[in-house]
């Protein structure tokens, strides 16, 4: 996550400081490496609940705290932001915290939405600044009173124009290639897709392609058998998504919840139309009816009728929708602009200043 959407603020950070990476040591470490960063690996499991994986993950971290004496912390995603927040209290170091997205606990039972509430609300207590990629989830925290006037909103972690550049729309007589680009789950709405996928199962014009890790187990028997019966391709993990991009002719994502979709933001900055979950997160990227079409959340008959809309449109018309997507990202989603807020607060928070 770092390398994909983080690479740029580090590269502009790493020019005038000396950075330290506490994160799962992967294939991505030595990358890291080569620009000049120290990598410090932890023992994070992301979605996992067992509280003596997350003690350990937060004993790790405070002994790095101790061992790098850090002038400021800067933190992504949930866990992160609670246990390094902690840890910046406790030592008074100042940090920056990074509201990706509300995550699965916002969504989850009662018990399970209070334990992350409070535990976000000691996390950020004394936070100098907290960034947040949408204003529902801006509005969340308002709400609980997570925090206070310390916060700030942006266009998320932005997208690279020089790398996801407008490529060519291709040719359809092949046929039509739809695309889902992400975490396979119930909560990037991977079931809707599939649903919509073998409604069209009898439609040799229209293929349906998954590509992503599969993070709910339950989805892997159901992509092997809908591959089997002919109705998707399913890519596994894709390491180059600007590629795969170019040859789609629609990507669609009807998540359920996002901080901000980034594969929404890099699929029409290519140049190419996309259908999303009418949400925080997800409506940001699309100008509905222009740049592609929003569905509602967790309606799978909606998307089959937006489908419908996008397979009627003329050739030339797939080609505009793809054109506006990329315009909008241009204006609003540059992630060099992006960089140079965190570079003017970073700055500001070390010279001892108000943000």
């Amino acid at each position: 996550m770092l390398c994909k959407f983080r690479e740029e603020l580090i590269d502009a950070l790493i020019k005038d400081y000396d950075i330290s990476i506490a994160a799962k040591n992967t294939e991505y470490a030595e990358r890291l490496k080569q620009k000049g960063c120290k990598m410090l690996d932890v023992c994070l499991s992301r979605r996992g609940t067992n509280p003596l994986k997350d003690i350990k993950y937060y004993k790790q971290l405070k002994r790095y705290a101790r061992s790098e004496k850090p002038d400021l912390i800067l933190t992504f995603n949930v866990k992160p932001n609670v246990y390094g927040g902690m840890i910046a209290q406790k030592l008074k170091i100042p940090y920056i915290a990074n509201i990706t997205g509300l995550g699965s606990g916002f969504q989850g039972n009662a018990i399970k939405r209070f334990i992350v509430s409070t535990l976000y609300k000691k996390g950020l207590k004394k936070c100098n600044l907290v960034f947040f990629q949408n204003e529902e989830n801006l509005n969340a925290f308002k709400k609980q009173k997570l925090i206070a006037d310390n916060y700030q909103l942006i266009n998320g972690s932005g997208v690279n124009l020089k790398k996801f550049s407008y490529s060519k729309y291709p040719d359809d007589s092949g046929g039509i290639k739809i695309l889902f680009l992400g975490r396979v789950m119930s909560e990037k709405g991977a079931g809707e897709y599939l649903q919509a996928a073998q409604y069209y199962a009898q439609n040799e014009k229209v293929k349906f392609f998954v590509a992503g890790d599969v993070e709910d187990k339950d989805y892997e028997e159901k992509l092997k058998k809908l591959q089997e019966q002919g109705v998707i391709d399913y890519l596994g993990f894709v390491e180059n998504s600007k590629k795969l991009i170019e040859e789609m002719h629609l990507i669609v994502l009807p998540s359920y919840h996002e901080g901000m979709a980034n594969v929404l933001l890099e699929a029409a900055a290519c140049g190419r139309p996309v259908i999303a979950t009418n949400m925080a997160g997800c409506k940001e990227a699309v100008i509905d009816g222009k740049s592609g079409y929003l569905i509602n959340k967790q309606d799978a008959v909606d998307l089959v009728e937006k489908l419908n809309a996008f397979l009627g449109l003329p050739h030339i018309k797939k080609i505009e929708m793809g054109k506006a997507g990329r315009q909008h990202i241009e204006q609003n989603f540059n992630r060099e602009k992006i960089v140079e807020v965190y570079k003017q607060n970073i700055e500001k928070i070390l010279r001892r200043e108000d943000v």
